[in-house]
């Protein structure tokens, strides 16, 4: 199934509140269907009803104070939303450089109330979500490029990874940086928490795939991919087994999923075991995976197609669906992050995420579920993360909303 790619004047929203407060008596915004744009004009009758009259085949109709629905010649329809809230704070704490300073990666807490920003100069920066961005405290970070951040459950530690080949686990309530983690001979490219987080799983541009305990910072096994990764997931159920003599915490009844940067396929391994578990063989190279509950798997992958797995099932998908593209070449899915009731995923250089809104009778069939378009981003979206209230997004230039 295609996806409508549907874009919007970033300051929309503004201009119909301009017009409905008498700001102005008269303003306009634009809107583009796939390959189709035309300008929305705003104005009141008599100072009283609002109108928005379409210039094109594209019609607005506001929907709620952050909603507006957009109609594609009378049949089709779509959600777009805005943020309810921004995070300046956090912006305006950036030192001015000739090297600009791009946000790579953002989680949040799991209690909500901290998020953690990497960039491409290697900083990492713990702000507040429940106000503006205030900083709460800033990280040395890594030498080059931020890779990944992520909280631990408790939320008051933190693990990086970057482009200098290491893992840093962070003492997020006193900056300190505990443990350096070691070994791999390329980019990081992704990381996994198990559980507490007494053991943890990374993977690099190296072509390996490797299982850490946290407190001895010691390597416990190495998985060979056979080419460079670029995402991993778990999967799996709550364990009983903790294996002290190795140094494994929390891996029985847990298997990692990784997406190969050139190959279509998603390999697998059992963790307590290392025996290969499932292969899927996927559209294209995957440049995202995420995973729910025991045996769910969403990728992403670069030739802009999402897709849905159940791993008991492994010889095809659930369902796959892709941006529609008529002139315009298919973008990579940049990151992904799956609820129980959506899928939300953004795309390369664009300034919009797209989230998949989930029945609970649907069993992640993607191909079934409603599209809302998650809007009002001024630069191009680079990592999303959402909890189970709120999605927050992002930008290339310290840019962060949350919906």
């Amino acid at each position: 199934m295609a996806i409508p790619r549907i874009t919007i004047q970033s300051s929309a929203l503004d201009v119909i509140s301009d017009v409905e407060s008498k700001k102005i008596a008269h303003d306009s915004f634009w809107v583009s269907w796939d390959d189709i744009s035309n300008d929305i004009e705003v104005y009141q009758i008599n100072g009283e009803s609002l109108v928005l009259r379409s210039t094109g085949a594209i019609e607005i109709k506001k929907h709620g104070n952050r909603q507006l629905s957009a109609t594609y010649e009378h049949t089709t329809s779509a959600v777009i939303e805005f943020p309810s809230k921004k995070f300046p704070n956090y912006q305006s704490s950036q030192p001015l450089s000739h090297i600009p300073s791009a946000i790579t990666t953002i989680d949040v807490a799991s209690r909500g109330d901290l998020l953690l920003v990497g960039t491409s100069r290697g900083e990492l920066t713990v702000l507040s979500a429940q106000d503006r961005g205030t900083v709460i405290r800033k990280l040395k970070g890594h030498l080059m490029h931020t890779t990944k951040a992520k909280f631990f459950p408790s939320g008051q530690a933190a693990v990086s990874i970057g482009s200098d080949f290491q893992i840093k686990i962070w003492n997020i309530v006193d900056g300190s940086n505990p443990r350096t983690l070691t070994g791999h001979k390329g980019h990081i490219t992704d990381i996994g928490i198990i559980e507490r987080g007494r053991n943890i799983v990374s993977s690099s541009k190296d072509a390996t795939v490797k299982l850490w305990e946290v407190g001895s910072a010691k390597e416990i096994s190495s998985f060979d991919a056979g080419s460079a990764v670029n995402a991993l997931a778990i999967l799996g159920g709550p364990s009983i087994f903790e294996d002290v003599a190795a140094l494994k915490f929390g891996v029985d009844n847990k298997t990692i999923a990784i997406g190969l940067e050139t190959e279509s396929i998603v390999s697998s391994w059992d963790l307590r075991t290392s025996a290969e578990a499932f292969k899927l063989s996927v559209p294209a190279p995957t440049t995202s995976i995420a995973s729910h509950q025991e045996n769910t798997l969403v990728t992403g992958h670069s030739t802009g197609e999402v897709c849905s797995w159940d791993v008991r099932n492994p010889s095809s998908a659930l369902s796959c669906v892709n941006l529609s593209s008529s002139t315009s070449s298919a973008s990579a899915i940049t990151s992904l992050s799956v609820s129980s009731d959506s899928v939300v995923f953004s795309t390369e250089g664009e300034t919009d995420v797209y989230k998949l809104n989930l029945s609970t009778t649907n069993n992640f069939d993607l191909s079934s579920a409603s599209t809302t378009y998650l809007a009002g981003g001024s630069d191009p979206v680079t990592s999303i993360v959402q909890n189970a209230s709120t999605v927050f997004m992002a930008g290339k230039n310290s840019s962060i909303w949350a919906y």
